[in-house]
C-alpha cells in the first residue's frame, strides 16, 4: 500500500511542472499525458494500479469559482495483497488540490 500511495503522489508532482500550460491550454491533458504521469512497466513495480482522472471528463482549463480557488484531481489507487485475506479492496482514494494560476494567461 506504501508502495501504491508513492506511485499516486508521483503523478501529483508530474503535473506541477506543466500545471500553467494544461490550464492555458498549452498542454494537452490528453492520454499520452496520462501516460507519462502512470508507474512504467519497465522501470515501477507493478503489483498496483493508479486510475486518473479520464482526459474526456476532466478538465485542467475550467477554473474554478472564486470562492473555490483550487482545482480537486482524484486519484484511484488499488493494490494486491496476498497477506489480506478478508475479501475487502485494497484501494484508496487520492486527492489532490492544485490553485488556479493567475498569471495574465501566459506561462513562463
Amino acid at each position: 500500500s506504501t508502495v501504491a500511495v508513492i506511485q499516486g503522489q508521483n503523478a501529483v508532482e508530474r503535473i506541477w511542472p506543466d500545471l500553467c500550460g494544461l490550464q492555458q491550454s498549452v498542454v494537452e491533458y490528453d492520454t499520452g499525458f496520462i501516460a507519462d504521469l502512470l508507474p512504467q512497466p519497465e522501470q515501477d513495480p507493478q503489483m498496483f494500479q493508479v486510475l486518473l482522472p479520464d482526459a474526456t471528463a476532466y478538465s485542467f482549463t475550467d477554473a474554478p469559482s472564486v470562492s473555490h480557488a483550487t482545482m480537486e484531481f482524484q486519484i484511484v489507487i488499488s493494490w494486491q495483497d496476498q497477506r489480506q485475506q478478508d475479501n475487502q479492496a485494497n484501494e484508496l482514494e487520492l486527492v489532490a488540490s492544485f490553485p488556479w494560476l493567475r498569471n495574465g494567461g501566459h506561462c513562463s
